[in-house]
């Protein structure tokens, strides 16, 4: 997931492509874990974080606390979706670190070093950061917080009444979710939606709910919550380069 998936709903307008939600991916990868490779080089005493290096550009390099890259999931990837890695996703060979913004996940990836600091190149320490108010650098991009999204009925739809199926995808880069609630009268009530498809606690998952639509509009809401019991919130704080957003999302709808 881009860490500006979802920019364009922060007011006023934050700085970076305008995304709506569909900034995000959802694939199968094929490789290898990256922390037996960092063990077979050998890992020195006092090491800290890793340097993932881009073949696009020479400051396309990205740190990576070394603990995060010796985590199971980390790895380096080769196929998609059991098709070689297209070029256009990094192939032939890229890193692969789940849950994080996407910058984490370096393309075309052409070294690897192992570093006794901490790494302070752009991508850490300004670009790929969350600021205060004021646009001072809190920390980098790291895990991308849960989300749920209504994929149907879209904002705007005229309904029938009787019986409607909302369906939608919820994630979240702190691991897999438990539970996703929708509401259908604007927030006043909600009820437990039916996950029908999920594959693995890094993956997204698809939801449905079964709702009798009656006469009139209506806005539909979904939040999701994940196994760390973190829930999507109704809000969420502006920052200037308009990461990290996960507010819940509102879908109005005229029924007749």
């Amino acid at each position: 997931e881009c860490s500006g998936n979802s920019r364009g709903f922060f007011e006023p307008n934050a700085a970076g492509t305008q995304w709506g939600n569909t900034a995000i991916g959802n694939a199968e990868w094929t490789g290898t874990r990256l922390g037996p490779i960092l063990e077979m080089a050998g890992i020195q005493d006092g090491a800290v974080e890793i340097i993932s290096q881009g073949g696009d550009f020479a400051e396309m390099q990205r740190g990576l606390p070394l603990s995060d890259a010796m985590a199971r999931d980390t790895m380096l990837v080769w196929e998609m979706n059991g098709e070689p890695l297209p070029v256009v996703h990094g192939g032939p060979v890229r890193l692969f670190v789940p849950g994080w913004g996407g910058i984490a996940s370096t393309k075309w990836v052409v070294g690897i070093e192992v570093i006794d600091y901490v790494f302070d190149g752009q991508l850490n320490s300004d670009s790929y950061t969350i600021t205060d108010a004021f646009e001072n650098v809190l920390r980098p991009v790291r895990e991308m917080p849960v989300k749920a999204v209504i994929a149907t009925p879209v904002g705007g739809a005229e309904l029938e009444a009787g019986s409607q199926t909302i369906t939608g995808f919820a994630w979240s880069g702190w691991g897999g979710i438990e539970l996703v609630e929708v509401s259908t009268d604007g927030g006043a009530t909600w009820s437990e939606a039916q996950i029908v498809e999920e594959d693995g606690r890094m993956a997204w998952v698809r939801f449905e709910a079964e709702w009798e639509a009656e006469p009139g509009q209506t806005v539909l809401y979904a939040r999701a919550t994940d196994e760390l019991g973190m829930t999507q919130p109704p809000t969420v704080e502006w920052n200037a380069r308009g990461y990290y957003y996960n507010a819940i999302f509102d879908v109005g709808v005229t029924v007749s």
